[in-house]
């Protein structure tokens, strides 16, 4: 079943390739962006040809810099440079990692020197560097950042796997059957096989495909239908077109402007919040409760701080060890059984209600727990 024993033809079906497709040909015929693409507010904006100038001048920075030739080269500002996405080109949210990757950059070196060493058979490799038993080799090597760096190293011989990649082609009912206990290893080569054989019948590039999942990975809980197992179309909006957004307090301007607004304002923000690492996933640390000032927590001085960080450490900490730091809310948790347990948790502690707790929350695990402060619950 495993590896190269894999029947990746067996997982195709033609209503997912007809979806798949479709996007294929909106892109190949779509204009190009009206603004420099390469500055987009979200990439969604760009057509074929322009993710495919995108692939080339990565591949052209960066296959390089991640040899083993090179990588005793590799420094903290390289690698820091490569997880933000406007010089991935690809892939947002790797910078957020930076901090643990780049502790130690002997090890780093080390890593990356196993994960692209060809002489060895992948699983070997991946094996180490994510064992299925004990920690990984380094913390934050993931492998969203391992099927990425492979990807720009190797292009035409390694997908991309992502929690994206994992959402879209669960939702094309494409997902390989019967890997739920294999290693990650053993998940990544079966995914890679499918990949590059979707990649082959579509008549694109492994690149070009991990830019699809974005239009398809879904955000929402599953429907009735999702359920039943159709694969709904893709929506009117899945390819953005020209509309504009109206709010109630008098507010009128195009989707494009919207979205270039709030990349502004995340821009501006993100030095005091997203940036700071977490050097302790499984503890709640004072720092976690201090950086969410940022974010209008209204934790605003020392007392409050202690209060607020010992009453969370001592509800949650023990409940945080049994959810992975990489959990996706719809995927590790649908039932939201976990996430009852740790909201109820947090706000057992005195002066911390929802709002509060999902801030401090949210840096810890980031794809389970979303910030649900008062605006967001009232709107």
């Amino acid at each position: 079943m495993f590896g190269k024993d894999f029947d990746a033809s067996n997982s195709l079906n033609g209503e997912a390739m007809e979806i798949l497709r479709g996007l294929l040909q909106k892109l190949r015929t779509k204009p190009a962006s009206p603004e420099d693409w390469t500055k987009a507010a979200n990439p969604q904006h760009w057509n074929l040809q322009q993710i495919a100038q995108a692939k080339r001048d990565v591949v052209a920075r960066y296959a390089g810099v991640f040899s083993a030739a090179n990588l005793e080269q590799l420094d903290r500002d390289t690698i820091l440079g490569f997880l933000k996405f406007q010089n991935n080109q690809h892939w947002y949210g790797l910078d957020r990692l930076g901090g643990r990757l780049t502790a130690d950059i002997p090890r780093l070196r080390e890593a990356l020197r196993l994960l692209v060493d060809e002489n060895k058979p992948l699983r070997e490799r991946l094996n180490q560097l994510r064992p299925p038993a004990g920690p990984p080799f380094l913390a934050g090597l993931g492998r969203a950042l391992i099927t990425g760096i492979l990807q720009v190293t190797y292009p035409e011989r390694y997908g991309v796997l992502n929690n994206v990649a994992e959402r879209a082609l669960k939702h094309l009912r494409l997902w390989p059957q019967g890997i739920e206990n294999a290693s990650e290893a053993e998940v990544y080569e079966v995914v890679n096989q499918l990949l590059l054989r979707l990649a082959s019948e579509l008549e694109t590039d492994l690149w070009t495909l991990d830019y699809l999942w974005w239009y398809l990975a879904p955000n929402d809980p599953p429907t009735s239908a999702n359920q039943r197992g159709a694969i709904p179309t893709p929506r009117s909006s899945s390819i953005p077109h020209p509309s504009r957004l109206v709010l109630p307090s008098g507010l009128n301007i195009s989707m494009e402007d919207a979205e270039a607004r709030m990349l502004r304002f995340c821009q501006q923000e993100y030095d005091y919040y997203d940036r700071i690492p977490d050097m302790a996933p499984n503890r709640i640390e004072p720092i976690d409760v201090m950086v969410t000032i940022a974010m209008n927590s209204f934790v605003n001085n020392a007392t409050m701080v202690r209060l607020v960080h010992r009453g969370l450490a001592g509800q949650c900490d023990s409940i945080m060890d049994r959810i992975p730091v990489h959990a996706d809310l719809l995927t590790f948790d649908p039932q939201l059984k976990e996430f009852e347990q740790l909201i109820h948790a947090a706000v057992q502690a005195r002066q911390v209600l929802v709002p509060v707790a999902t801030k401090v929350l949210h840096r810890k695990r980031r794809g389970f727990i979303p910030m649900l402060d008062n605006v967001v619950m009232g709107h």
